[in-house]
């Protein structure tokens, strides 16, 4: 059997075999127990250092104190520390065993250290006050390996000159372990307030800590942690491997990304936290911001009363990120912007997997559950996936709001829609224009959809789903009876949505009147046509509730002929489109629809004479009987007493 030397309790515990390693007649290599005092140590952090290549066929088995039930194994050289993260293991004490499949010999060794984690009635350590350009309380630089931190609390340090308030690593820090570790009221200029990793943090596990009440200021990123990839020298790193477990973040505040902040190519996995109060100050991500190619998976969390300037109130995926979500909450998030618990853009993809509960967020403009800006709608993994888009607000899409849709195999299905209320239109809303020119799959006004459950929402125009404003409605044809007079009755002018519904825009929105062009195509005039009136002042007439009433314009056209009249609408109450950006605000982008109505004028009737391509009463005095007859005069005919167009009153003796 091995010898293996181990240090006295209670700083660590180093395990290590011989060299070369030899094994017994049942394959056993070495055997340990690991044993921490109950009431001072609630667990251990266990990392690997190889000599090299272990050897294939090499497990490792760690057992409870009983030496009965597997904990867990290891196979071949997947051991944590390794190509593994480090890994926390919830017992003051356990048993190691290592063994050989195949009974064959190695030169190489290797060693293993455990950590103890103090229980949280132990006395911390306390780092409290300090300032530094980076890493106001501690900076650990290139090749800090498996670095671990215990029952320890950073509170009010500073990072005066980038980032990094409480703790920074960078270069290199392979593995490292935060258990029971408290940043509190840290600050810094740039990002992480609470941390920042830099580069190559592979294996970071983070394990019962708090982050509270950390602060970056400016345009700065991360409240309490930001993970980046710049090593420095301008080249970026992949295979960040992060797990956060049992953590809380809350009253953390930042530029963008309150809470957390991932720039490039990180994977993070969080399990069983909240992330609380968090508030992105000037841009997206209320709690969570992630930039560009990262991947997060939230488990069994939630993501509550944060808060994001522009977009995101909960969560923002800005470019190509993908996000897993598995039985989490959102709920109480706002973004002044778009996307009250959830924004994502930039061909992100978000996966829901058990349920997942989305309930009581808002925002200012559009998606006040879920925004999806020229990104795949969410996909639910069958059979146990559920979403609950309940009792969110906004002013477009109350639950969710869709624009730029990019192709996939994912529906709106599995998922219940409740007491949801937009204040313009719209549970669901999407924008219809030239990249999405049909709803989404899955998304219907008909009852019932498929795998959709609609309750009691309320939207000033489309309850269940709605898009902008996409046309005018007016009459079809229009008799004018009177020349180069105002239209009577006044002509009304609506606007609808993709499914017709009535859109009821007020006057932020004006519609104009002209003459239909090329003119010869659209008139039947054998004089110009023209419009005239005050209604064509200025930019038209604005929108009342969704009308627009012309009743001061005129047409002038020949007797028996038309023309037609385009009416556009310029729409100024509209959608904004929601692009993201670390610092953009959401712009509405004014936009036109139209339509065209025939005015059809009158023939010439008896007692009247076309004059200047005008039908014009014949004069005091005269008569015709017939149109377009010229007009004789009374005074002419003995019979005659007066007349007046095409009324004759005779003299006694003549009837």
């Amino acid at each position: 059997m091995s010898t293996m030397d181990g240090t006295v309790f209670p700083y660590y515990t180093v395990v290590e075999t011989t060299h070369p390693y030899s094994f017994d007649s049942q394959g056993l290599i070495m055997s340990q127990t690991v044993q921490g005092p109950s009431d001072l140590v609630e667990g251990f952090v266990i990392t690997f250092t190889l000599e090299t290549y272990l050897g294939q066929y090499i497990f490792l088995i760690l057992y409870d104190s009983s030496e009965k039930n597997t904990f867990i194994t290891y196979f071949e050289n997947d051991f944590p520390g390794t190509t593994l993260p480090a890994m926390t293991i919830p017992l003051s004490s356990f048993y190691i065993e290592l063994r050989s499949f195949y009974f064959v010999e190695n030169q190489y060794g290797f060693k293993m250290t455990c950590y103890p984690i103090a229980r949280h009635s132990a006395t911390p350590v306390i780092i409290e006050g300090n300032s530094a350009a980076t890493g106001g309380g501690i900076a650990m630089d290139y090749t800090n390996n498996f670095a671990v931190l215990l029952n320890t609390v950073l509170s009010s340090n500073q990072a005066t000159g980038t980032a990094g308030g409480g703790a920074y690593f960078r270069n290199m820090n392979t593995g490292p372990s935060l258990t029971a570790v408290t940043f509190d009221s840290n600050s810094a200029v740039d990002g992480g307030g609470g941390a920042w990793f830099s580069t190559s943090h592979f294996g970071l596990q983070l394990a019962n800590c708090t982050f509270s009440n950390n602060i970056v200021s400016n345009y700065g990123r991360g409240g309490a942690l930001l993970f980046s990839n710049d090593n420095g020298d301008g080249m970026l790193t992949s295979g960040n491997e992060v797990a956060v477990t049992s953590s809380i973040f809350t009253a953390n505040k930042a530029g963008v990304g309150g809470a957390l902040f991932l720039s490039i190519s990180n994977v993070v996995t969080v399990q069983t936290s909240v992330f609380s109060a968090n508030e992105a100050s000037i841009g997206d991500g209320g709690a969570i911001l992630m930039d560009e190619l990262n991947q997060i998976t939230l488990q069994e969390s939630v993501v509550e009363g944060n808060f994001a300037t522009v977009n995101g109130g909960g969560l923002v995926a800005i470019a190509t990120n993908k996000l897993f979500i598995t039985n989490s909450t959102f709920t109480g998030n706002t973004a002044n912007g778009t996307g009250g618990a959830l924004s994502l853009s930039g061909g992100s993809l978000g996966t829901i997997t058990g349920h997942v509960y989305i309930i009581d967020n808002s925002a200012s403009l559009n998606g006040g559950g879920v925004a999806i800006i020229n990104s795949p709608l969410l996909a639910l993994v069958p059979p146990a996936a559920y979403m609950h888009l309940c009792s969110n607000h906004a002013s477009r899409g109350s639950a969710l709001f869709i624009t730029g849709l990019v192709e996939s195999t994912n529906s709106v299905t599995n998922v219940t829609f409740a007491d949801n209320s937009a204040s313009v239109g719209g549970t669901v809303f999407w924008l219809a224009d030239s990249s999405m020119s049909s709803p989404p799959p899955g998304v219907t006004v008909s009852d019932p959809s498929v795998g959709v459950q609609w309750g009691s929402n309320a939207a000033a125009y489309g309850p269940r789903v709605a898009t902008q404003a996409v046309g005018l409605s007016g009459p079809d044809t229009v008799p004018i009876q009177t020349y180069n007079a105002p239209l009577s009755p006044p002509l009304e002018i609506t606007i609808y949505d993709y499914y017709d519904q009535f859109v009821p825009i007020n006057a932020t929105t004006t519609v104009s009147a002209s003459v239909a062009v090329p003119v010869l195509q659209h008139t039947a005039c054998t004089s110009y046509p023209y419009l005239s009136g005050s209604d064509l002042t200025g930019a038209g007439v604005g929108m009342e509730s969704g009308y627009a009433r012309f009743a001061a314009l005129s047409a002038v056209c020949s007797p028996g002929g038309w023309m037609d009249v385009m009416f556009t609408a310029a729409v100024g109450d509209v959608v904004g489109t929601g692009v993201q950006s670390q610092q953009s605000q959401s712009q509405s982008q004014s936009y036109s629809v139209s339509n065209s109505t025939r005015l059809e004028f009158r023939a010439c009737i008896a007692g009247e004479v076309q004059t200047d391509g005008q039908c014009v009463p014949c004069a005091d005095g005269s008569y015709n009987l017939e149109a377009l007859v010229p007009c004789d005069s009374c005074f002419d005919n003995v019979g005659i007493d007066h007349c007046n167009a095409d009324q004759l009153v005779l003299r006694e003796g003549f009837w």
